[in-house]
């Protein structure tokens, strides 16, 4: 029996090219993988018959892709790992279908509870994740727990690198529900988030 698909994902780049984003599970539903496929203004897959496996195993859930602006793409999937809890990783792909980064991507995020993830370039073939998250604190009597909302950015360069601290930038924390972020790209460096 064959891998049941869900989850695309589909956007278009700057010189017509449509990149198309999935996830696979097989027939148990325990066991997902994520892949990309480029198609060509011509209507012509660019990335093999079953295009480039991005990240597998258990707990991988695909989340976003924006374009590298250097005809590749960049996936955001969250993924929940037995070793380091939930994160949020990143991959990208250049043009020719070549995985850029590290086999298992570039974590983004790592930590309790990512909600909401949005992404853009950054203008120069890398990436900015937005990611809220809740987390429980103690109030200020220290006996019962109250819900911490969350907003943090980080930005990854076109290497694969993590280029700020931590999990990111914090936008955002309050005790009061925050979420769905959206981010673009100012054109000069930075994002509005």
């Amino acid at each position: 029996e064959g891998d049941l698909v869900n989850w695309p994902l589909m956007m278009t780049d700057k010189n017509g090219s449509l990149f198309f984003v999935w996830m696979a599970e097989n027939s148990s539903g325990n066991i997902g993988s994520i892949h990309c496929q480029k198609i060509s203004t011509g209507g012509r897959a660019e990335w093999g018959a079953d295009g480039v496996v991005v990240a597998s195993g258990n707990g991988v859930h695909l989340q976003e892709l924006t374009s590298d602006g250097s005809g590749g793409t960049i996936m955001v999937w969250e993924d929940r790992d037995r070793y380091l809890g939930e994160v949020v990783r990143c991959q990208r792909i250049d043009a020719g279908g070549n995985i850029m980064w590290k086999k298992d991507g570039v974590i983004a995020y790592m930590g309790t509870s990512p909600r909401d993830i949005a992404v853009t370039g950054d203008g120069n073939a890398g990436v900015v994740v937005a990611v809220s998250s809740e987390s429980a604190v103690r109030d200020n009597h220290g006996n019962t727990f109250r819900i911490l909302y969350k907003i943090l950015c980080q930005r990854i360069s076109s290497i694969g690198a993590v280029l700020w601290q931590g999990n990111g930038v914090e936008i955002s924390a309050a005790l009061s529900p925050q979420s769905s972020p959206r981010i673009i790209t100012d054109n000069e460096g930075g994002v509005l988030v």
